[in-house]
């Protein structure tokens, strides 16, 4: 069982500016040869994928990558066609400003 939910609401911390390793990381080699994937009907799959990458502090570094081969097949839609093909209704709805999100980087 959980514990009940804090009524205090949490201190909105500032987002992270950066990320660094305190020791290096190199990673020679990644390889993925012959991958299926199926998610929700939907299809992948490729011959080869490689990379390598490297992390000192701040810095990442990412070695030239290879994805050969790939294929992908979506999942047929459960909408049918004929209803897709409907005419649009007209709406008298007046259209409204999209707002995005703040984003850190």
């Amino acid at each position: 069982e959980l514990p009940p939910a804090s009524e205090e609401p949490e201190e909105e911390t500032p987002p992270l500016r950066s990320i660094s390793t305190p020791v290096p990381i190199f990673v020679n080699k990644v390889s993925f040869n012959d991958i299926n994937v199926n998610v929700l009907g939907n299809q992948i799959d490729w011959q080869t994928f490689s990379t390598a990458l490297s992390m000192q502090g701040d810095r990442l570094v990412i070695a030239p990558t290879a994805l050969k081969d790939i294929n992908v097949a979506l999942a047929p839609s459960e909408v049918e066609p004929e209803a897709a093909a409907e005419e649009p209704k007209e709406t008298d709805a007046t259209p409204q400003d999209i707002v995005l999100p703040e984003v850190w980087i």
